[in-house]
């Protein structure tokens, strides 16, 4: 697991085109934004375990009852959200379009593309310590460093 520490507005680069936000850092609560192509799955880790639960019991029913899971958990209260959980986009939020904003606390975790999982390993006061497990052909980079990467491929 790589642990990269983000402020507030911070941000994480996983491949190309999943960007993980720290939103807002309250209390033992961080709130990421991701921003991911619509036709990435982003679960939260019970939501995930939950699909793999009914699937079990019940392949012949599994997908409509997942379906009315997602619909119920996937948005969190305190978020406004309009149309498909997406909320308006957190200052430059590019041409990827909205951002889905999920509050996480210490050890739990969001589920991406089915092989990508961050967790929150720890909040100290304005940072927020995130693990990052990912497939070793997939890079992983703090913005800055994202940055620093392509303004030397530019170059060449």
């Amino acid at each position: 697991m790589l642990v990269l520490s983000r402020f507030e507005d911070e941000r994480i680069i996983i491949g190309d085109n999943i960007f993980i936000t720290v939103v807002e850092i309250r209390g033992n609560r961080v709130r990421l934004g991701i921003n991911a192509p619509r036709e990435v799955p982003i679960h939260r880790q019970e939501i995930y375990d939950e699909i793999q639960r009914q699937s079990k019991l019940d392949l012949k029913n599994s997908k409509v009852e997942v379906v009315e899971i997602e619909e119920k958990i996937v948005a969190p209260l305190d978020v406004p959200t309009i149309e498909n959980n997406v909320v308006a986009s957190h200052k430059e939020m590019g041409e990827l379009g909205g951002m889905l904003v999920l509050s996480r606390r210490r050890n739990e975790r969001i589920l991406i593309a089915d092989d990508v999982f961050i967790e929150v390993v720890d909040i100290r006061g304005d940072k927020v310590r995130l693990g990052i497990e990912a497939p070793k052909e997939v890079p992983v980079h703090r913005e800055e460093v994202y940055n620093a990467i392509h303004r030397g491929r530019d170059k060449k």
